[in-house]
């Protein structure tokens, strides 16, 4: 029986030895009991070897198992960490799209403001021909209203004049 791969030449040993002290134990019954002291020696050092062994596999299982667990909580963290970079990825994508738009809708507003600049510029141009339009008739009435009152004044002189005749 092989315990574990770290120990398993160990292990595959002490059985053979454990088995050899056995058929020798069991030659020894047979051929005297003077060897039988050292035998018993060899095989409690033997069973104490596969115990040391056996605490070995013990020890070298625990550190699987916790090598284990690091490993899990490792993969963990690499799916948390791959969930949110797709999460930040996501939100990358959709805060490129709003600034896209944004700059679609500062360009439409500038290129709205160019034009109200240039209604503004015609307007202005609009307002001073009114103002100037507005100057001319204003002269023109005054211009009127004098030579109305020169007609009146002459018609008034007229009249006067005619009555006077």
């Amino acid at each position: 029986m092989v315990l574990c791969s770290y120990c398993s030449t160990a292990g595959s040993q002490d059985l053979k030895e454990t088995s050899r002290i056995k058929s020798s134990f069991i030659h020894a019954t047979w051929g005297g009991y003077e060897q039988l002291p050292l035998l018993k020696d060899q095989l409690l050092e033997s069973q104490e070897k596969l115990l040391k062994a056996y605490k070995e596999l013990l020890v070298h299982e625990e550190v699987k198992k916790e090598r284990e667990a690091a490993l899990a909580e490792a993969r963990e963290a690499s799916r948390k960490v791959v969930e949110e970079a797709t999460l930040l990825r996501e939100r990358t994508v959709s805060v490129e799209e709003a600034a896209s738009k944004a700059r679609e809708e500062a360009a439409f507003y500038k290129d709205a403001a160019a034009d109200l600049d240039k209604v503004k510029v015609l307007i202005k141009a609009d307002l001073a021909s009114a103002r100037e339009a507005f100057q001319e008739m204003k002269v023109e009435c005054v211009k009127g209203k004098i030579a109305r009152s020169a007609v009146e004044e002459a018609k008034k002189k007229a009249l006067e004049d005619l009555e006077a005749e």
